[in-house]
């Protein structure tokens, strides 16, 4: 709960959103040259994870080291430099400490599987350059036919008999894509408006009901009062 809130603040303009990319070096081995194993792609990945030193392996999951909103906390303690978060699928030494314990919950890799915990960029181990390039262009691949299902479910979508025909792109818009994607229209609030600022997100249940002509929520109703 302590991290959801964190984000949601994060999200609400009470604490800055950051990401550490613009500070981020590529790690460099023993001889000073850049370290290959470390640099990853964009969107979650499959990694091993050291402890110590990068031979010595102690879990594998999943790293997202490119999701800005994720990085900022971990079980409500912000994330130390050079530190990413991580979700642990898995042991390979389920007695070893994990880098950033978490006191009474999380101290020894097998509590972590199944959980998300901090780990130094430095000890993560991704896949080969090879295995990297196959997983993209299977990635590319299905999102491509996930758009095509968008699209095609766009295109077959019949109105709601209540809905003004000048918002049909609108509407089909907020059913199909916003619903599929988890897309929000985000609206700056200033403090003048409610006492703090704050953004109020419309998501696609809330354009629905308005351009259906049903109940509003309080969503709609605090944009509309901003």
């Amino acid at each position: 709960m302590a991290e959801l809130k964190a984000l949601v603040n994060a999200s609400n303009g009470h604490s800055p959103m950051f990401s550490d990319k613009s500070s981020y070096q590529v790690p460099v081995n023993k001889e000073g040259a850049a370290d290959k194993r470390n640099v990853g792609v964009a969107g979650p990945q499959s990694c091993e994870l050291a402890l110590d030193c990068i031979e010595n392996k102690v879990a594998f999951g999943t790293v997202f080291d490119d999701h800005e909103e994720m990085n900022i906390s971990v079980h409500g303690v912000p994330l130390k430099p050079g530190h990413v978060r991580v979700s642990v699928d898995g042991h390979i030494q389920p007695e070893a400490s994990v880098p950033v314990p978490i006191p009474g919950e999380i101290e020894v890799v097998r509590q972590a599987v199944g959980s998300h915990v901090a780990w130094p960029r430095e000890l993560i181990i991704y896949p080969t350059v090879a295995k990297k390039k196959k997983e993209v262009l299977q990635g590319q691949s299905k999102r491509k036919d996930e758009l095509q299902k968008l699209q095609d479910d766009y295109r077959k979508m019949k109105l709601n008999k209540n809905v003004p025909k000048q918002y049909k792109v609108l509407y089909k818009h907020a059913a199909v894509f916003m619903k599929a994607t988890g897309e929000s229209i985000p609206i700056p609030c200033d403090s003048d408006v409610f006492g703090t600022e704050k953004i109020i997100y419309i998501l696609h249940e809330n354009v629905k009901a308005l351009l259906e002509f049903d109940m509003i929520g309080q969503a709609t109703i605090s944009a509309y009062m901003a």
